[in-house]
């Protein structure tokens, strides 16, 4: 028997605003313990090479972008300005190697939105640093494993988004967590970017307006049985037996534990009436389908 393959992480690069030189130098210390390589300017940096062309060559090479943000970090202007820009315009220019944006905050903080591009999801190693970094583990990829969309077309990238079971999977290895969701399936997106509106699906669509409601409702079901037969519930329409179980719609601001007493239920008949199983194939309230108006919402 030969020896066991080992498993390579994708390399990153580590963007941070100087003065939070010790959170980044204990967030690089974790990525290490943890055999995520990223390139950090502490580690290697080059005195003798211009800073544009070393920074805009590490990026270059690099398959994924941790952006540290706090409160100094949002508002300086400095050369992480400079870092950002140059990661965003990689990550949407790049053909078949596309950079992933992964946007931690270690602190409250409210980024620049013409900054990130309207990017809506952050990994926060707030209030528990731990918990945080098992977030951002998760979403690291191991070249050639599910998360790795650097050989993906957007053809392929697209068929994803529309699999129930590859988003079982992925939210098992995303610990079940909307935020790590949340920031994949942006990036996901990020690579449909340019292609032709005729070739987006309805259900990309509708995935990319309500990206946050869409992975609660994945967080909701992997964890929560949402979408689930339950005969021991009633319908609240009809009130007949045999309901599916479906969370509420009003998400924002709520973790798992609020939801215990905040479900609404339909038999299988009015939750088809109800629901375009198509598009909603979790049964997820965002992407319902208005029988009367004939449109989708």
């Amino acid at each position: 028997m030969g020896a066991m393959e080992t498993k390579i992480r994708k390399r990153g690069f580590l963007s941070y605003a100087h003065e939070d030189r010790q959170l980044a130098n204990k967030l690089f210390s974790d990525l290490q313990k943890l055999n995520i390589p990223v390139w950090y300017d502490q580690e290697n940096f080059d005195p003798n090479q211009d800073v544009d062309d070393l920074i805009l060559n590490a990026i270059k090479e690099s398959y994924f972008i941790v952006v540290l943000l706090t409160n100094n970090s949002v508002a300086k202007n400095g050369y992480i300005r400079k870092e950002i820009k140059l990661a965003l315009n990689i990550a949407t220019k790049l053909e078949n190697k596309y950079s992933f944006i992964i946007p931690i905050r270690a602190e409250d903080c409210t980024p620049l939105p013409e900054e990130l591009h309207g990017f809506r999801s952050f990994i926060d190693l707030f209030p528990n640093w731990g918990k945080g970094m098992a977030k951002l583990d998760g979403l690291i990829p191991y070249q050639g494993g599910l998360l790795d969309m650097d050989k993906k077309s957007a053809q392929e990238i697209q068929a994803d988004l529309a699999s129930f079971d590859i988003w079982k999977t992925i939210s098992s290895k995303l610990l079940k967590d909307r935020n790590s969701l949340s920031v994949f399936v942006e990036n996901s997106l990020r690579h449909l970017k340019d292609i032709p509106e005729n070739l987006v699906s309805r259900k990309t669509k509708n995935i990319s307006r309500q990206i946050k409601d869409f992975s609660t409702c994945l967080e909701l079901h992997f964890v929560e049985n949402c979408g689930k037969a339950d005969p021991k519930t009633l319908c609240h329409i009809c009130n007949a037996h045999g309901s599916v179980i479906h969370g509420t719609i009003e998400f924002s601001g709520f973790s798992a534990s609020d939801y215990n007493d905040n479900y609404v239920a339909f038999c299988t008949e009015c939750f088809w009436s109800f629901y375009d199983f198509e598009i909603d194939y979790l049964g997820t309230g965002p992407l319902k389908f208005d029988y009367k108006k004939n449109i989708y919402a």
